[in-house]
């Protein structure tokens, strides 16, 4: 499974989400975590970010609310 955390410049709650991925994660070598720093609205669109931080399962959000 991958993951992909979307954050913007300077999110303030980053850090605790890092926090918790760490400990969720721990151990689990199926799972693999890439993270991007989105500073424009088209980008932050692209990529389905509906808040910072995001989280992207497989490339969806799986909190999103539907359209």
């Amino acid at each position: 499974m991958h993951l992909t955390v979307l954050t913007v410049p300077d999110c303030p709650n980053v850090m605790l989400l890092e926090e918790r991925l760490a400990q969720v994660l721990e151990g689990r070598r199926d799972v693999s975590v890439s993270r991007h720093v989105i500073d424009d609205e088209q980008e932050a669109a692209r990529r389905g970010m509906h808040g910072s931080p995001t989280i992207l399962v497989e490339g969806t959000d799986p909190f999103a609310e539907p359209d």
